[in-house]
């Protein structure tokens, strides 16, 4: 996943939004609690924690001032608007491994659980739990909610949700963010500072002192030379006197922008640009960031990186090679989309004497031109195409070719980290870099094809470098190398005066926590079991020894635990007896976190919780409509499966998880349409138990359908063993086993059999034409595909060759996974494809391609929609909310038979 700067709150423009797309279809959350923050609380008063009469008076009456704005914008419909703003995280090709979710398994005995076990919930959509079962509720987080309030008799009248709904039913917090404190610091004490964003300015406030609150910034526009900007990002260092503003953001890829960058001197309330030319000019940069001890700023202008000095001294530039085809400090394409995943490539030291960063020379790589047609505000096309080039490496050509540098502050010298004794080949990738302590840089380096993996340990004082550390993930396991989540830095002790850090790692075949007492030392294995640690480690406890991270035992859960550096104790922090999702983020020493709790069909409740007793401190949820509209609706019902669908070599069944949504007051002597979903790419995991009411949730209710989302083999969740089906092998095992569950449920007797469909985006998209060429119509009579790839020759390199190999050495690999039977494709009554012309992850050549062997081979069955000028998120000028309305619309005239009336063979 990407990764964020925990100090930068980015502006979210309501007119245009730049969202990273994931193997979900939930709404993107930052983007909606924009919007309702605006509709549901025009005041959005600051919280006041301080004395019990005064805190209590203050929350009632901020609760009841939302409870009736809410209720007024729910009478009015106002909540209408939200959907317009409708994104969904549907799956991008390049999350190779989401939040997976870790097996379920027999406590006894430790093997999978049949699919006969299911996760139940009651008429009112809330988890069956065991009345028997006592859990410790002794140490575990309180779930503290806002109480129901009555609605009149008329508003108890419950209706279907449609698409227009959807707006109704979200849960929206204020999202609050840490300030760090110097990353010298070792008297700081952790108070819980942190700040959020009020209706038009940033506050900043402690948790262990609620009398405490200061004003960082009063308002999101300013002016300069007579000129008026708005503010895009928000960077405050640690005792709030400065911070990097930035404006006028222009989005070159996912994570990559150019704007212009601000000091902002939070004393004087004054504003200066970064970079200016030698005329006064402001210039646009790539980015600008503080260093760990906030005394400098890292910039990359044009290819090149600067620093620059906090409260005076002159911009120092760090090298001066920058070029259209050679960049410092920041990725290129493939390593911004493929590995990194951040607009950045550089890593300070932590006492900030010296700086790394990735030098990436593109000189052999091909492009690829991107038409732009309508790039006019107002919509229409200009009168000639505008091309941007895209620097793309596909499988079998040539990557680009990187170096890790390291600059000495003091000294003014570039050193190249030496790589004498690798045997990774020129190509190789850096999937990581980090900085143990102040003389120990280490970087995770793999071959070309992510098989081999090399941990280097690099010395700046000597200048020597030496491999550490190797895993062989074909070996090993039968899998690859991952996109690493970020370490997470273990302090020394009084005891061992060493820094250390704690990773995620494949033991006994899952992902895992293991602990490195120093730099160069053996991995120590922290968790392990048959279920997944998911995502990075999130903070430590030095007092206590304590490692925080998020788990998943269930397939569809994620709870929050912790376990203890020295004994390996583990504790659950939130009740993993109750099916839910959790995610926190921690504060410097992990003492207070942000914590949000979902559990499906319940009122999300987020805030920043107190890690001594897990008590709530600062509730930041506004549920105001979702309370007013809770019971205005009849909402689908969902049960978890686990399905057997096939033997491992020794016996051991091949088991999928499957959600299952039920459409309201649905009766199995009925039939039913049927739509199933998946993301499928390797590693994901899209089935959650998060409260998600979103587009599956209008498909079942309004449509009356049935909706799958299945995980086949290769996803997440499971194990490597699970994983592995993947390997030199994407595109077989996918249609296969969505077709093998989808007849399970046909024998179920409640779906009808002339309609049935599925749909997926990105590599979703892939799968559903796999399913359909697979199918020919027999199981699947119609068909959604988003952006598609058709042909993994067309993709890039780094991606596919992680779970391919290059073309030369899987030939019958990538022969099986292109779509290429068009006359299957034309045994299906009907399917949809849509792609953005502009799309620079998945390109519309992939759509084109299909199209024109379509049109060889007279195959008239489908409809296209093409998005002119939109990206991979298909969002520019009002493409998104178009791309779900045509979804739907064409969803339901498939499911009337509409098409029956259609010739198209």
């Amino acid at each position: 996943m990407a990764k964020e700067d925990p100090e930068a709150i980015e502006m979210v423009n309501t007119s245009q939004f730049d969202i990273e797309q994931g193997p979900s279809d939930s709404i993107e959350a930052s983007l909606l609690r924009s919007k309702i923050n605006q509709l549901a609380s025009p005041s959005r008063g600051r919280f006041s924690l301080g004395g019990k009469k005064k805190k209590l008076a203050i929350v009632l009456a901020f609760v009841i001032s939302l409870w009736i704005a809410g209720t007024m914008v729910f009478i009015s419909g106002g909540a209408d608007g939200v959907i317009d703003y409708y994104k969904s995280k549907i799956g991008t090709i390049s999350d190779s491994a989401p939040e997976v979710a870790g097996e379920q398994n027999d406590s006894d005995n430790d093997a999978p659980v049949k699919d006969t076990q299911e996760i139940n919930y009651d008429d009112n959509d809330e988890p069956v739990v065991d009345p028997n079962h006592q859990a410790d509720d002794s140490k575990k987080v309180d779930q503290d909610t806002e109480a129901e309030p009555k609605l009149p008799a008329k508003a108890q009248e419950r209706s279907r949700i449609g698409m227009r709904d959807l707006g109704y039913l979200r849960v929206y917090s204020f999202p609050a963010y840490f300030l760090h404190p110097p990353a010298t610091s070792t008297s700081e004490k952790d108070e819980g500072l942190y700040y959020y964003a009020e209706r038009d300015n940033f506050v900043a406030r402690k948790v262990s002192d609620p009398e405490y609150s200061k004003l960082l910034l009063e308002q999101f526009t300013f002016t300069y030379d007579d000129q008026e900007y708005k503010l895009a990002t928000f960077s405050p260092n640690h005792d709030m006197t400065w911070a990097i503003l930035s404006t006028d953001k222009e989005s070159v890829y996912r994570h990559s922008s150019l704007s212009y960058y601000w000091f902002f001197d939070m004393t004087e309330k004054t504003v200066v640009p970064i970079m200016t030319t030698d005329d006064g000019a402001i210039q646009k940069i790539s980015y600008a960031k503080w260093s760990p001890n906030y005394n400098y700023v890292s910039i990359v202008l044009n290819n090149d990186l600067y620093i620059k000095p906090i409260g005076g001294g002159a911009v120092e530039r760090v090298t001066s090679d920058g070029a259209e085809r050679l960049l410092n400090a920041k990725p290129d394409w493939v390593y911004e989309e493929e590995v990194l995943a951040t607009e950045d490539a550089l890593w300070w030291s932590p006492d900030e004497k010296r700086v790394a960063f990735l030098k990436t020379s593109e000189e052999d790589v091909p492009e690829y031109n991107i038409d732009y047609y309508v790039q006019t505000s107002e919509g229409g096309a200009t009168r000639y195409p505008v091309s941007k080039k895209v620097i793309y490496p596909k499988p079998g050509f040539k990557n680009p070719v990187v170096s890790v540098h390291v600059y000495d502050i003091t000294e003014k010298t570039t050193t190249e980290v030496p790589r004498t004794d690798s045997k990774l080949g020129d190509e190789w990738v850096l999937y990581e870099a980090f900085w143990v302590d102040k003389d120990s840089l280490l970087l995770k380096e793999t071959d070309r094809e992510s098989n081999l993996l090399n941990v280097r340990l690099f010395n700046p004082q000597s200048e020597q470098s030496k491999i550490v550390h190797e895993v062989n993930a074909k070996k090993e396991y039968n899998g690859w190398i991952e996109k690493f989540n970020a370490p997470l830095l273990i302090p020394a002790s009084s005891e061992d005066g060493t820094n250390g850090y704690v990773d995620t790692y494949v033991v006994d075949g899952y992902n895992h926590l293991v602990y490195f007492s120093s730099a160069d030392a053996k991995p120590v294995p922290l968790t392990k079991g048959n279920w997944e640690v998911t995502g990075s480690p999130l903070g430590y406890d030095a007092d206590k020894k304590l490692v925080y991270f998020h788990a998943s035992k269930a397939p569809i859960d994620q709870h929050i635990y912790s376990v203890h550096l020295e004994t390996k104790e583990i504790t659950a922090l939130t009740d993993d007896t109750i099916s839910g999702f959790n995610t926190a983020a921690f504060s410097p020493n992990a003492k207070f976190a942000y914590l949000t709790q979902q559990k499906a069909l319940e009122m999300e409740s987020s805030g920043i919780v107190d890690m001594e007793d897990l008590k709530m401190k600062v509730p930041l949820t506004s549920s105001t409509l979702w309370l007013s509209s809770k019971t205005r609706f009849l909402y689908p019902t969902k049960k978890f499966h686990r399905v057997d669908v096939d033997k491992y070599d020794d016996g051991s069944p091949v088991t999928l998880d499957v959600l299952e949504i039920l459409p309201p007051n649905f009766d199995e002597k009925k039939k039913y349409p049927l739509l199933v979903h998946y993301y499928a790419g390797p590693g994901s995991h899209t089935a959650k138990s998060d409260m998600g009411i979103d587009f599956k949730d209008a498909v079942s209710s309004s449509l009356e359908a049935v909706v799958l989302y299945i995980e086949p083999r290769g996803t997440g969740g499971a194990g490597w063993k699970h994983r592995s089906w993947a390997n030199k092998n994407i595109g077989y095992w996918e249609p296969r086993d969505i077709v093998s569950v989808t007849k399970k449920w046909i024998e179920k007797g409640f779906i009808d059999t002339d309609k049935t469909a599925c749909w997926g985006w990105s590599y979703g998209g892939f799968t559903t034409l796999k399913t359909l060429e697979y199918d020919k119509g027999e199981t699947f009579k119609y068909g959604m595909a988003v952006a598609p790839v058709t042909n993994w020759l067309l993709y890039d390199s780094i991606y596919t060759e992680r779970y391919m190999d290059e073309p030369e050495n899987n030939k019958d690999g990538y022969e099986v996974s292109q779509i290429k039977d068009v006359e299957a494709l034309g045994s299906v009554r009907r399917f949809l494809l849509m792609h953005g012309t502009a799309d620079d992850n998945v390109h519309v050549q992939n759509t084109y391609s299909l199209l024109d062997m379509l049109n060889m081979k007279t195959i008239e069955n489908y409809d296209v929609h093409v998005f002119p000028d939109s990206e991979h998120s298909i969002l520019y000028h009002n493409a998104n909310p178009v791309v779900y309305d045509k979804l739907f619309k064409w969803l339901k005239d498939a499911f009337e038979g509409d098409y029956d009336k259609i010739g198209h063979k």
